[in-house]
């Protein structure tokens, strides 16, 4: 059998290009995945938008509660706002506490603000009732 010069395999010129290749493929899909708009960053955000959707979710029936409450009530001084809040939101899975302007009902309105700590992600989120509607904005990490 006898071997003639150029037939067999490839060429370290085709080696060196097909690597380089997949070099810039390798190198635009880390950036991709990893960037701050990338997968993971968009991920992050989607997971962000859902929690304060359900934040809101949970302040929304605490909102129609004090409304309820305050207008089925004989002895409206009884009712406790921060404990009406917080019986609409899943024991465990949050912490809510008054925020810098304690959470009160008037006229079956509550007004002031909760701090809601979500327990998976330590996430905190203030819900404000003083505004109408309502506003969840949350809160920068460390504070």
């Amino acid at each position: 059998m006898k071997r003639t010069n150029g037939q067999g395999g490839i060429t370290l010129i085709a080696l060196v290009v097909t690597i380089v290749v997949l070099l810039i493929l390798a190198g635009i899909t880390i950036t991709y995945v990893l960037a701050d708009d990338g997968l993971f960053g968009k991920a992050q955000g989607a997971a962000e938008a859902q929690e304060k959707g359900t934040i809101s979710d949970y302040a929304t029936v605490a909102t129609s509660d004090a409304a309820a409450s305050w207008y089925t009530s004989t002895d409206t001084s009884a009712i406790v706002a921060l404990d009406l809040v917080k019986a609409n939101f899943p024991t465990g899975a949050y912490t809510v506490a008054n925020g810098d302007t304690p959470v009160s009902i008037a006229d079956g309105k509550l007004s002031g603000q909760v701090k809601v700590t979500v327990t998976k992600t330590s996430n905190v989120y203030t819900v404000d009732f003083s505004q109408s509607p309502f506003t969840v904005t949350a809160d920068e990490a460390g504070d």
